[in-house]
């Protein structure tokens, strides 16, 4: 990809309609964006305009920290592909399911690669309780220093960060620059497929969810060196240096596996190598997931228990549109 997009395209599909997030309300945020609600809904023969009661995972990950909005979900059930979050989960009284990841429900598999086609690029991006900081300088001349066949080179940034003075800041580069989109939009695994596609390698300074779909998908990932970026994370007023590692993988030998992953990731590969390969399938087809049609049961259950919340999520919008006309 040669062109990229130019400012005003990444700024579109950084903030697309409200319909592009479904035909129903949002009980959940975790079970819905990244378009994990239209799996969950393809998966169980569920009703696009009605409302998912239960939580899950928001990344794929093999992450075993517990977060509270995890724990405390108001909905009982949660899902997880990490078997040993789900293990986790139950320890800590939540009603936890192990199943596979939403997007395998869409027919999100492998991608055809040829060679020649360039490297995408994920830059770290940002969340509302977080900061990361990198050197532009730094990542140029670690480009510079990747064989040929890496070439060209293309940017992708997180919708969140699409802003034009961040976008100007890296227009300095004189690399095209593309993004998969708002990920609240439920057509977002589309658009990262569809960016995958156009690429025979994906390259980065930080291991997430980017990695693992980009090997699922059979493209090789390339990481940088960690110390060319840091993550800071929100305390009170101010944003403070952690260990995304230490904080993610509390248990030594979740986090010895995840070290060795990544010393796996800096090596110059033409596809992935089996063990990466094995370590990313059972993220997202783990061996005892739960079929689809108990999946569908319990989606359906969740449904029906929690009906009269149902009703309130539609009418309170509704109800706000008819104050607006009556003012």
């Amino acid at each position: 990809m040669a062109k990229g997009f130019s400012d005003r395209k990444l700024d579109r599909l950084a903030r697309r309609p409200r319909w592009e997030r479904g035909l129903g309300p949002w009980a959940s945020w975790e079970s819905e964006r990244t378009g994990y609600g239209l799996g969950f809904r393809v998966a169980s023969g569920f009703p696009f305009f009605l409302p998912l009661f239960f939580s899950s995972d928001h990344y794929v990950a093999p992450i075993t920290n517990l977060r509270e909005n995890e724990v405390n979900s108001p909905f009982g059930v949660f899902f997880s592909w990490n078997s040993r979050k789900v293990e986790k989960m139950r320890a800590a009284g939540v009603v936890a399911e192990l199943s596979s990841h939403p997007w395998t429900y869409l027919g999100l598999n492998g991608v055809r690669r040829k060679s020649g086609r360039g490297t995408l690029v994920f830059l770290p991006h940002s969340t509302p309780n977080s900061n990361v900081d990198f050197r532009l300088e730094a990542l140029i001349s670690e480009l510079g220093c990747l064989p040929e066949k890496y070439r060209p080179f293309t940017l992708c940034v997180g919708s969140q960060d699409s802003t034009q003075q961040y976008i100007s800041g890296l227009r300095a580069a004189a690399l095209p620059i593309v993004t998969a989109g708002d990920i609240l939009s439920q057509l977002f695994p589309f658009r990262f497929w569809g960016l995958l596609r156009k690429f025979s390698y994906t390259a980065g300074f930080s291991v997430g969810s980017h990695t693992y779909y980009s090997i699922y998908a059979g493209i090789p990932f390339r990481l940088f060196a960690p110390e060319m970026f840091e993550f800071r994370k929100r305390t009170g007023a101010s944003f403070e240096k952690i260990d995304v590692l230490q904080e993610d993988y509390p248990e030594e030998d979740v986090a010895a596996g995840v070290r060795i992953f990544r010393e796996s990731l800096m090596e110059d590969l033409e596809v992935p190598s089996k063990s990466q390969t094995r370590h990313v399938s059972e993220l997202f087809r783990p061996a005892n997931a739960i079929h689809r049609g108990a999946l569908a049961m319990i989606i359906w259950r969740q449904f029906f228990v929690n009906w009269r919340s149902a009703l309130s999520l539609w009418w309170h919008p509704v109800k706000r549109r008819l104050r607006v006309l009556g003012s």
